[in-house]
């Protein structure tokens, strides 16, 4: 119990934001708070609570945009006039299960953006124009109207040579790299390079299909592709457009190295194309299998550009490799359903697929800008990277930091934060936080950038 017009219990889980806006509705339900009762100052609530002032302005903040209070300069907040007494209609949830304020994850996309009408249109016309015999189960190796219409899309924004039977359709860039790494494991490959720190799944993935792996540092070059030469690895997992978390591309020299060393053998380069859609402040870096494309098998998806829900992706790999994944996927029947893949390629047909990527490089250059621009005032002193493309950045944490304390930190106070550590291999190296910005709107930037200053500041009482 407090002397505050609301109860609050300073045991309970959860995100602080959550629980106190939890605590203040109950209080209004039950009249314990009526119309026109003036609510205390914040440094008066983050006092007797114990916890940041910013956790009850923001808590005030939502309940007024919510028409619960009125907040006005000079007057304090008080109980609105339209702010009726209700039961609540459902049972409140606890507070272990509320979701953070903010999911800053990596890689996610602005979901309210999907283009639902472009999406509905596009299936429509399917439905009324496709064959009978479409209905069937689908071909493992994908519609080849959707192949097609991929191979014309690589070739005119990466610079990809490939032929549409050369082109499988997979559920992700997860599911393609793992039916790589599973039919190489059956061809007695025993190694893989992966980049360190990288992308946590592909360590777990080539590990489930029984390759060894072998971290290769990454520098502000990308890959450490010197490196590869030491090794007795004979596939490589790269993200050479936009590393994975550092967002540094693979340079020039790299690229070339990595290439040599493949060409040195029975060996194959696995290319995460990740981030080529979204870049914003430099020229387009070029796919690493339009240099090779008998050394480099591609990996693309639509998990950034529309939506991760869809599960769709492909797979561009050459020769004997082809027929082998391909006959894996129809062992499995595990290709994706034949109606989204061909509403996928009428969207690239009519140019509704480019048009949507053209719109949200506009809005994710300005969420960028906006983040960045927010961090560098709430934390003028940390080094943020990885800003010229892509859906995330790294903020690079000072040496006494702990990263652990200061992503609980953010977890408690609404916001959903990847830690660095989790894409390291190997002995832990520097800790920073990766955020993603793509699912975010630019006037909350501000906010967040707050809450992140707060989570690194320890004198703050959570």
């Amino acid at each position: 119990m407090t002397g505050l017009p609301f109860d609050w219990s300073p045991e309970e889980a959860g995100p602080l934001t959550e629980r106190l806006v939890a605590a203040l509705r109950t209080a209004l339900h039950s009249g314990r708070l009526a119309v026109g009762d003036e609510l205390p100052p914040t440094r008066v609530v983050a006092a007797e609570l114990g916890i940041s002032r910013w956790v009850i302005t923001q808590a005030y903040e939502r309940l007024t945009a919510e028409g619960w209070f009125d907040a006005r300069t000079g007057s304090g907040t008080t109980v609105a006039r339209t702010a009726t007494r209700r039961e609540p209609a459902v049972a409140a949830p606890s507070a272990t299960a509320a979701t953070p304020d903010w999911d800053l994850t990596p890689n996610l996309p602005d979901l309210s953006s999907f283009p639902r009408a472009a999406w509905r249109s596009a299936s429509g016309r399917v439905l009324n124009t496709l064959e009978d015999h479409a209905f069937g189960y689908p071909a493992p190796g994908g519609d080849a109207f959707l192949r097609e219409q991929l191979a014309g899309y690589l070739r005119r924004a990466r610079g990809i040579e490939a032929q549409p039977d050369e082109v499988v359709i997979t559920r992700g860039t997860t599911q393609g790299l793992a039916l790589l790494c599973r039919v190489l494991r059956q061809s007695n490959h025993g190694e893989i390079l992966l980049e360190d720190p990288g992308w946590p799944r592909a360590a777990l993935v080539a590990e489930n299909a029984g390759l060894r792996r072998v971290a290769v540092p990454v520098d502000e070059h990308g890959l450490r592709a010197d490196l590869a030469f030491t090794t007795t690895a004979t596939v490589a997992f790269v993200a050479a457009t936009h590393q994975y978390p550092t967002g540094v591309p693979l340079s020039a020299a790299r690229r070339a190295d990595l290439l040599r060393w493949a060409r040195a053998g029975d060996k194959l380069i696995i290319e995460d194309d990740c981030d080529a859609e979204f870049r914003y402040d430099r020229s387009p870096v070029g796919a690493l299998a339009a240099l090779d494309p008998t050394q480099v098998a591609y990996l693309g998806s639509t998990s950034k550009t529309l939506a991760p829900t869809l599960r769709l992706g492909w797979l561009v790999v050459q020769g004997a490799l082809r027929r082998q994944v391909q006959a894996l996927l129809e062992a499995e029947a595990s290709t994706p359903p034949g109606l989204d893949q061909r509403t996928l390629a009428t969207l690239l047909a009519d140019g509704a697929y480019e048009r949507h990527l053209r719109k949200m490089r506009r809005v994710y250059k300005r969420r960028r800008t906006a983040m960045v621009a927010a961090l560098r005032s709430a934390l003028p002193d940390v080094e943020i990277s990885g800003l010229d493309a892509g859906l995330h950045l790294l903020v690079m944490l000072p040496d006494d930091v702990d990263e652990r304390a200061v992503l609980a930190r953010a977890l408690k106070l609404g916001a959903s934060v990847t830690g660095l550590s989790t894409c390291r291999l190997t002995a832990p190296g520097p800790h920073g936080l990766v955020i993603g910005y793509g699912n975010i709107k630019e006037a909350q930037a501000p906010l967040i950038a707050e809450l992140l200053a707060a989570a690194l500041d320890r004198r703050v009482a959570l």
